[in-house]
């Protein structure tokens, strides 16, 4: 089949090995002969030929041995063996399949039928092979199209929080549909700039954006670091939601209104005025899932909770507090008590 082909003989007599090594180059095969059963292991995991003709009686290891032993390692146990042997019974041939051979042949071997089972078992290794091969590279496009999915899930977690995901019980934002839904009870906190447009005005656009982003980078680890999810900007304005419930936001809350003081010397060393914020925080039922068309989509929360939250946050300017919540906050608290000193106002 092909006169590049490299065969091994195995066989502890020499006039065995010079008899198929001289019938093997005439058939047009490079052959490589081994006169021991660790001879013939060395060399073919030293340099692995494309077949293997084995003796199965030898000293210290027989045939059997061998067979198995290179059927168990990565860069043999593909390569065809031949069992050559003058016992003719069944049990021997079905010890040889059993320890790994391909074929079998009964000494002594006629030419022809050497030359036909070797040409046979060449196709076949040759067509595993590219098979393999095949396989190979389609499992690389896989792990490579696989990975490329993982970083492009990763790319949209930027835009779609996880927990929103969660809470319509998706497994990622492919399985998202148009109009999904759930009804969930939900903390709801709205935080926003005081003047911010006033502020706006004496900036370019790229001052704006560099500054919103600024803030917002400081602010959103607060609402992260007490188990909320950011479901929207508005500008400046910041929308987060809290499935564990008052307790999380009015953390949240408190940790942003407490770092204000420090945000605003950063922005005093550089020269610009301080800022101030409102936060409003109120909790209850909400509808959280998609809205817009198939072809293009977002994410909202819808609810009579989400509308009081937002009112509550604009009240705070004309209070002149930082903070408002409803009095659904205060009776989700286990000990309201422990922040008289922080809420500032109770909507009733």
């Amino acid at each position: 089949m092909n006169d590049k082909a490299v065969i091994m003989v195995v066989d502890d007599f020499d006039k065995n090995l010079i008899l198929l090594e001289a019938i093997l180059t005439q058939l047009g095969y490079r052959v490589i002969t081994a006169g021991d059963g660790e001879e013939a292991i060395e060399k073919a995991l030293r340099e692995p030929p494309d077949l293997i003709l084995l003796d199965i009686m030898m000293p210290k290891m027989d045939g059997y041995q061998v067979a198995r032993r290179l059927k168990k390692e990565q860069s043999t146990m593909t390569i065809p063996i031949v069992m050559l042997s003058g016992l003719k019974e069944v049990y021997n041939r079905v010890k040889a399949l059993e320890a790994g051979a391909d074929d079998f042949l009964t000494k002594p071997v006629h030419r022809k039928e050497l030359g036909s089972r070797i040409k046979s078992l060449l196709r076949v290794k040759a067509y595993n092979d590219h098979l393999r091969s095949y396989q190979k590279v389609l499992e690389e496009k896989i792990s490579g199209k696989t990975e490329e999915l993982r970083l492009t899930l990763n790319s949209y977690s930027r835009f779609v929080p996880r927990e929103f995901l969660k809470c319509l019980n998706k497994q990622n934002i492919l399985d998202v549909r148009l109009g999904d839904q759930a009804l969930k009870e939900m903390t709801i906190l709205f935080s926003d700039i005081r003047s911010f447009t006033s502020l706006s005005e004496k900036m370019t656009p790229r001052e704006s954006f560099n500054f919103l982003n600024s803030y917002l980078k400081r602010m959103n680890p607060f609402i992260w670091n007490n188990n909320g999810f950011i479901d929207k900007y508005i500008g400046d304005a910041i929308m987060a939601l809290f499935p564990d419930g008052e307790e999380s936001a009015l953390s949240a809350a408190i940790e942003m209104i407490k770092y204000l003081p420090i945000y605003n010397s950063h922005r005093s060393n550089c020269g610009y005025a301080p800022i101030e914020i409102g936060i409003g925080i109120h909790s209850g039922a909400v509808m959280i899932g998609t809205i817009g068309h198939e072809t293009f989509m977002q994410g909202t929360v819808i609810s009579d909770a989400v509308n009081l939250s937002s009112r509550l946050e604009r009240l705070t300017k004309l209070y002149g507090v930082s903070l408002i919540v409803s009095n659904n906050i205060i009776f989700g608290l286990k000990d309201p008590t422990k922040y008289n000193s922080l809420l500032t106002l109770l909507i009733n």
